[in-house]
């Protein structure tokens, strides 16, 4: 059995764009009320649509990649049982399920591990997660890869 947690503070700081993004709204806002009311407000209108529109699509963005980021696993050699940093209930898919397991990388090198399924969907596992590399070996040893 091979099991592993993402480190709280790994799972808190893939949470901080959101913070971010409201901090911003908030000084947007600041900003838009501490300007003298001269202006013509039309332009009002249009860069606070804006501002919205960008804040709802990086947390959009975020969280479509939060639910495909492992945060605990189970591995018993026939079924991964895991949950992601959205969905707090466990899933369980089987090892006939998985397709390949590859690397995840971006510029800096290694990010950690691609789980791909044959139904297209994708799971990531962060090389901060513990065990993360055993599952990884795991998977493909049992894949036969």
């Amino acid at each position: 059995m091979i099991a592993g947690t993402m480190p709280k503070w790994q799972q808190y700081s893939h949470r901080s764009p959101v913070v971010i993004v409201f901090l911003f709204g908030a000084l947007i806002w600041w900003g838009f009320h501490s300007v003298p009311s001269h202006q013509p407000q039309g332009r009002n209108v249009w860069a606070i649509a804006l501002m919205i529109v960008l804040g709802l699509g990086l947390i959009g963005s975020g969280f479509s990649f939060w639910k495909r980021l492992i945060k605990e696993f189970n591995y018993d050699g026939r079924t991964l049982t895991f949950n992601t940093l959205v969905n707090s209930d466990m899933q369980v898919r089987h090892i006939s399920d998985i397709e390949e397991v590859g690397e995840w990388r971006g510029r800096g090198g290694s990010l950690g591990y691609c789980i791909k399924f044959r139904d297209g969907a994708k799971l990531y596992l962060q090389n901060g997660v513990s065990n993360a590399a055993a599952l990884a070996e795991g998977l493909r040893y049992d894949l036969g890869s």
